[in-house]
């Protein structure tokens, strides 16, 4: 069952700050880049953050989850995907991915990013209907690539 969270209570924020840690552990490896900003974030910052987040439970824990930012006139940007490395491959990530066109039905534009090394998650971006729309690097030259997926409406 997927859920919107309180990231705003600290409970919910460190199971965040949790998963998100152990998630992008894994994808730092996978890219050789120690340096995802969610590795040293702390809980205060994300107490603090405008994100909207999205979990995806098993019972009461928080197995995978999504934070989206809605920036108006129809245009969001996922800002971080993570999910717990005890359930990779379940299908957790790509149901969050299609969960926020759920939420936001009337959104014409979605933009989302991930390095250019992590294949997984290019992938899932793929396969859910977005497509590249720029590439570039980080001040520390870590090439990135931003995808975006389009709601054309009749």
């Amino acid at each position: 069952m997927i859920v919107r969270l309180n990231h705003r209570t600290r409970e919910v924020a460190e199971q965040i700050d949790e998963i998100q840690k152990e998630s992008y552990h894994v994808e730092a490896l996978l890219i050789g880049y120690p340096g995802i900003p969610y590795l040293t974030h702390d809980i205060g910052k994300l107490l603090e953050c405008n994100e909207i987040f999205l979990g995806f439970m098993d019972g009461k824990f928080i197995a995978g989850l999504l934070s989206y930012e809605n920036l108006g006139n129809g245009i969001l940007d996922i800002c971080r995907l993570a999910v717990s490395p005890k359930y990779f491959r379940k299908g957790i990530a790509s149901n969050l991915v299609l969960e926020v066109e759920k939420r936001e039905p009337g959104f014409k534009k979605i933009f989302v990013q991930t390095a250019r090394e992590n294949q997984p998650a290019a992938n899932l971006y793929l396969k859910s209907g977005y497509r590249i729309f720029t590439e570039f690097e980080t001040p520390d030259g870590l090439p990135i690539i931003r995808f975006i997926k389009e709601h054309f409406r009749d």
